[in-house]
């Protein structure tokens, strides 16, 4: 599983390093989250995660690099899918919503152990952690939403496991984040 794990990470960078300048392009977020899990479908069925999504049905169209935002998306839903395997309840929701400041946000649940002993101020520390060498995915999501004017956090689920959410501007306006 590492070692699949570890390719996707290497395949996954050097599509992003091959590609250059981001290619600016409007797009539907809820298109892109709906091919993103079925890209997911079939390792969350193997782990034994049932997948549920909420999209809005509001504006969801933003300008953006499309293939780096599928790479953020693709490793929220995978680091959720991970954070799940020792758990009795394996359960991945994502969610979008238009927000009144400019933005949509997703979010991907996931009912997984959460970060042990993180608390809700210190949960941006997974952001610099390495786990099993290849932690380095959250770091570079979280650059690529913030090329994108957006912003990218985690936080605590009260229903046990992590929120990581994620506000990216609706056709490339401004938002108040």
């Amino acid at each position: 599983m590492q070692i699949m794990r570890a390719g996707q990470v290497v395949r996954s960078l050097s599509e992003l390093v091959a590609q250059g300048e981001p290619d600016m392009t409007l797009f539907s977020v809820n298109v892109l989250i709906e091919e993103t899990l079925s890209v997911v479908a079939a390792e969350a069925a193997e782990a034994g995660v049932s997948i549920g999504k909420r999209l809005t049905k509001d504006d969801d169209f933003i300008v953006a690099d499309r293939v780096q935002i599928r790479h953020v998306l693709a490793n929220l839903m995978r680091n959720a899918i991970e954070a799940m395997q020792d758990v009795p309840r394996r359960e991945l929701l994502v969610t979008s919503t238009t927000k009144a400041a400019g933005a949509i946000r997703v979010e991907v649940r996931d009912t997984g152990c959460g970060p042990a002993g993180k608390e809700k101020a210190d949960l941006l520390d997974l952001f610099a952690m390495r786990k099993d060498g290849m932690g380095i995915g959250l770091s570079i999501s979280r650059a690529i939403v913030e090329a994108h004017d957006g912003r990218l956090w985690a936080k605590v689920n009260p229903e046990g496991g992590a929120i990581f959410s994620c506000d990216l501007p609706l056709r490339g306006r401004a938002f108040s984040g």
